[in-house]
């Protein structure tokens, strides 16, 4: 029985010992596990500290460079000014603690109440960024412009807190856009002027357009109704075959002349298909082009047919005075 009893007792030991054993590898697996994912952990926490630490100087770098080269202003969410760099208040002539605490408004002179205005912060606190182009006036009274970028800037909840506005001073662009819109009104109201002169001349002179080979690439109505030539007769053609020998012998002086850039004016004769003579008082004028190159030559004239005819019945009508005059003397001898 004892030998029985003792036997029991050494399997019960065992077994206890052995279930020790178990828990007791068991734990140190666990521990070992455990260790091994805190030192994983420790790792990805360095490496992670690691990044982080590069970006922060990176991030570092960039404000930097930007504080350097841009115009910054820090604004609370309300819109009052919490920073501004140096570069800025060199800009405006100021000192940071006399900027500092006021409202953006206050600083740009805009109004509050305008829909733009209210607009700009609203999106702001939305969380949208914004572009505007303001100006500042000096006290000077010189007038700045600033090309300005707002951020909303977040807290480690995801709120916003704040609002980064980076900004350039793009006075002298502007100035010169300004200059330029002035000289785009200034050209526009010329061209209208030119074009309003273009209509009146179309509507009282004789005009024709001459490429400089002397094809006829324009002609108003006033030129074919004095010629008594069609449209489509004189297009494309060139102006010596609309002319007598004795015509075009003076034209070919003319044109020489025309193409040495020297303009030309005086009385012509021209004939219409019908053989009738008219007279007309004509101006060519040759235009160049960007390179100085003449590129067409401006034909404008008045029909003088009629005075002409006038004045020759007038001169005829004096000589047969004078005729009669002497005639008159010879017989009375008076």
């Amino acid at each position: 029985a004892e030998s029985i009893a003792s036997a029991l007792s050494m399997v019960q030991i065992n077994t206890r010992n052995r279930i020790l054993l178990e828990k007791s590898q068991q734990q140190a697996h666990e521990l070992a596990e455990q260790d091994r994912k805190m030192r994983q952990n420790i790792e990805m926490l360095q490496v992670a500290q690691e990044e982080a630490t590069r970006r922060e100087r990176e991030i570092t770098g960039i404000l930097k460079a930007i504080n350097q080269s841009s115009l910054v202003l820090e604004l609370d969410t309300d819109s009052r000014i919490l920073s501004v760099n140096e570069r800025f208040c060199q800009l405006i002539g100021t000192k940071p603690q006399l900027v500092t605490g006021k409202r953006y408004a206050t600083l740009m002179n805009l109004d509050i109440t305008s829909d733009s205005y209210q607009q700009l912060w609203n999106d702001l606190n939305n969380g949208k960024p914004r572009h505007s182009v303001e100006s500042i006036r000096l006290a000077g009274g010189r007038e700045i412009w600033l090309s300005m970028s707002f951020t909303p800037l977040t807290d480690m909840n995801q709120q916003i807190n704040r609002i980064l506005c980076i900004a350039s001073d793009i006075t002298e662009s502007k100035q010169q856009e300004i200059v330029l819109q002035e000289k785009t009104r200034e050209l526009l109201r010329k061209n209208l002027e030119l074009e309003t002169l273009y209509h009146a001349v179309d509507e009282s002179l004789i005009r024709c357009i001459l490429q400089p080979d002397g094809i006829i690439s324009d002609a108003n109505e006033n030129y074919l109704r004095t010629t008594g030539y069609a449209r489509k007769e004189v297009i494309g053609k060139s102006y010596r075959n609309f002319l007598k020998s004795d015509e075009l012998d003076q034209f070919v002086k003319i044109w020489n002349e025309l193409m040495k850039e020297k303009s030309y004016s005086g009385v012509l004769k021209r004939t219409k298909p019908t053989g009738e003579e008219i007279w007309l008082m004509s101006g060519f004028t040759p235009l160049k082009d960007e390179n100085g190159r003449i590129y067409k030559v401006y034909f404008l004239a008045q029909d003088i047919t009629e005075k002409r005819l006038k004045y020759k019945l007038l001169e005829e009508a004096n000589k047969e005075i004078e005729r009669l005059r002497n005639l008159l003397w010879k017989e009375t001898g008076r």
